[in-house]
């Protein structure tokens, strides 16, 4: 019950709980534990613990992004990102390169083999990320659609799958679609 005010309060407060409560406060006597609780609020609801470079969905945007990166030249590739954090201008740009030279190389031996290694590499990363629990409003839309509920950690790797199965195919059409 606590933790439904807590969303809802519109400040921090004492709230007074205990036998001293409703109609038991006429008959209680000074020597009855009260016991307090504090209530906080969390307009957008409880801020997630997992710290950012360890989410699967986080994780999933920045690879994606790299991926754009790559299909651009290294000049332009640093003009698209949208981030005040050299860290992850720094991871993103890393990436974009990993993905970049594993393209050189296909290209030089003649294969196709290279980039999916690395995109693979990629894929696995995902594995050792987290996933904070499902949302109640999600939990509430899947129920009132009449769907299941789907783990966040299987559509992001299904997303990543799919996406690392295409750019295999599809890496020079959708990288000159980029430039």
């Amino acid at each position: 019950l606590a933790s439904a005010f807590a969303v809802a309060s519109k400040m921090t407060t004492s709230v007074k709980t205990g036998p001293a409560t409703s109609a038991a406060a006429a008959t209680a006597s000074p020597a009855s534990p009260v016991k307090t609780c504090l209530l906080q609020r969390y307009p957008y609801g409880w801020a997630n613990q997992i710290p950012a470079n360890e989410r699967g969905w986080i994780f999933l945007e920045r690879f994606i992004t790299a991926v754009k990166c790559a299909m651009l030249d290294e000049t332009q590739a640093r003009s698209i990102l949208l981030t005040d954090s050299t860290e992850i201008e720094d991871e993103i740009l890393s990436a974009a390169s990993r993905l970049r030279g594993a393209i050189l190389e296909d290209v030089e031996k003649g294969v196709h083999t290279c980039l999916g290694k690395e995109l693979d590499t990629f894929y696995k990363e995902l594995e050792s990320k987290r996933f904070s629990a499902t949302s109640t409003d999600k939990l509430m839309i899947d129920a009132s659609s009449g769907c299941a509920v789907v783990e966040d950690s299987y559509v992001v790797r299904r997303i990543m799958k799919e996406f690392t199965t295409h750019l295999q195919e599809h890496w020079e059409a959708e990288a000159a679609a980029q430039r």
